[in-house]
């Protein structure tokens, strides 16, 4: 008589399955978390002008600093938004979110001015970061 295995084996590939998927959507959780962390100080909190009423007047951003804050709108549009595609893609995106002028800001007019980018130093600082959160959520389950 043959016997098998098998259905210990389905259990216990089930059992690994719910866990890396938990794994995966607590690192994506956690990415999203440490992202926005990230970005938000990029944008200054400062309010850009003196005066009131009739005598309010804008302050300049110094090219290459963070933008100054007017209405607060961008650094209220900075959102996470977290996907998943079946069982096995899942994915985050951060940024910011129905602010026209988020892409001028970061990538600056046609001729280069207005440029205060804010998203590109968030990526850099955020790359290593990204990397020790997965190895520390997924490296006990893979």
């Amino acid at each position: 008589m043959i016997t098998t295995n098998l259905p210990n084996v389905r259990k216990e590939l089930d059992a690994y399955k719910v866990k890396l998927v938990a794994d995966v959507k607590a690192t994506r959780d956690e990415m999203i978390v440490t992202a926005m962390d990230i970005i938000k100080p990029k944008i200054s909190s400062k309010r850009a002008y003196t005066g009131r009423g009739a005598n309010k007047k804008y302050l300049k951003t110094e090219a290459g600093a963070p933008p100054h804050k007017r209405t607060g709108n961008l650094f209220r549009s900075i959102k996470g938004k977290k996907w998943s595609k079946g069982t096995a893609v899942y994915g985050a995106s951060v940024g910011p979110n129905r602010v026209f002028y988020a892409h001028i800001l970061e990538h600056g007019a046609k001729n280069g001015s207005w440029r205060h980018a804010f998203m590109e130093p968030s990526y850099k600082e955020f790359a290593p970061i990204a990397e020790s959160i997965i190895a520390k959520n997924l490296g006990r389950t893979v």
